[in-house]
């Protein structure tokens, strides 16, 4: 998986490129949690426009991303998730605890209040 990464004033911003599947979430959570702790922001968006898959390992990553931030009084945001990925948190009602946008504005507003 690629990662690119920018500020947007106080929120960090990670365009994801590839798959979150158990070959990968290793190097990404290695490359998040380094993140995390030397980037001072108040939240943290995941644009997954380029995220065509996320497994079970995926899922557990995201949690205790999700986790890490909320400990910290800092929020997580998921923006322009496809459908496929959309339905995964559907099932796991992951979708009533992350906030998710279709649009990355939206995921910007929502870190921002």
């Amino acid at each position: 998986m690629e990662i690119l990464d920018r500020m947007e004033g106080e929120i960090g911003v990670l365009v994801l490129k590839g798959n979150m599947v158990a070959q990968t979430v290793g190097d990404i959570k290695t490359y998040l949690e380094s993140y995390i702790e030397q980037i001072e922001m108040r939240g943290l968006i995941l644009d997954c426009e380029q995220v065509e898959y996320v497994d079970s390992a995926g899922l557990g990553l995201l949690a205790s991303i999700f986790k890490t931030l909320q400990k910290m009084g800092k929020k997580l945001a998921l923006t322009r998730v496809n459908n496929r990925i959309m339905e995964t948190f559907t099932l796991t009602n992951l979708n009533n605890i992350f906030i998710v946008t279709e649009d990355f504005s939206d995921a910007l507003n929502a870190l921002k209040q």
